[in-house]
């Protein structure tokens, strides 16, 4: 029998890591599906944290999965290869989709932040993965296609630490849990933080009404869901 899941439940815990499930870098840049693999991990009982503050990682400090099994979204995927460095023997999961849907998604979720969103480390990590803390649709695609290059690059030769999702294909539990040894469980694979209709509206309110994204400049691309 498949086993019941056992959710990490890190509030307040000082070293939440589970030492019998291995470190685990989700690096595949937001809207891929960074949100589904952080709420699969920690069923599968991994002490996870999503989009983690980059301030230290820019200091080359990644002490912070001392405690937490693993990790996901921009602020993981832009330093891939120090945490590999730094954690030898860890697993690495680059989550991807149709380019153009994801450019799309990624354009309705910029409409909607502020623009102190840049402040800081924040805005740094966004130049370094966009080339610039409020990308153009071209800037957003090529660093997209660039990333994936550059991480099926590194990984060459090294096909066991790297593992390949499409959770908008269906990719879930059947992939994943073989990479980390661990058995499926009796629950569906999460799909989380999918682009609303409601997002998308908001988004296509602020276009009409000439509100701009936090460059001042509006991202000229059809908004579909």
């Amino acid at each position: 029998m498949n086993p019941q899941p056992q959710r990490a439940d890190t509030l307040g815990m000082a070293n939440p890591r589970n030492t019998e499930i291995p470190r685990v870098f989700v690096i595949g840049l937001s809207r891929t599906g960074t949100s589904s693999l952080n709420e699969a991990l920690q069923l599968l009982g991994s002490a996870h944290t999503h989009n983690p503050d980059p301030e230290p990682f820019f200091e080359g400090d990644f002490s912070l999965f001392e405690s937490y099994n693993s990790g996901s979204d921009i602020s993981v995927a832009a330093f891939y290869r120090e945490l590999d460095e730094a954690y030898p023997g860890s697993k690495f999961v680059l989550t991807l989709r149709d380019a153009e849907a994801w450019l799309r998604s990624v354009v309705i979720h910029f409409t909607t932040l502020p623009k102190n969103s840049t402040m800081g480390r924040r805005g740094e990590l966004r130049e370094r993965v966009y080339g610039s803390a409020w990308p153009t649709p071209e800037q957003f695609l090529e660093s997209y296609k660039r990333h994936i290059t550059e991480v099926a690059a590194y990984f060459r030769g090294r096909e066991e630490d790297l593992l390949v999702m499409d959770v908008t294909k269906g990719d879930g539990w059947e992939k994943l849990c073989p990479f980390i040894g661990r058995q499926i469980p009796n629950v569906p694979f999460p799909f989380t933080n999918t682009t609303t209709e409601e997002t998308a509206e908001r988004a296509k309110q602020n276009l009409a009404s000439g509100k701009k994204h936090g460059s001042g400049i509006w991202l000229p691309l059809p908004l579909r869901t």
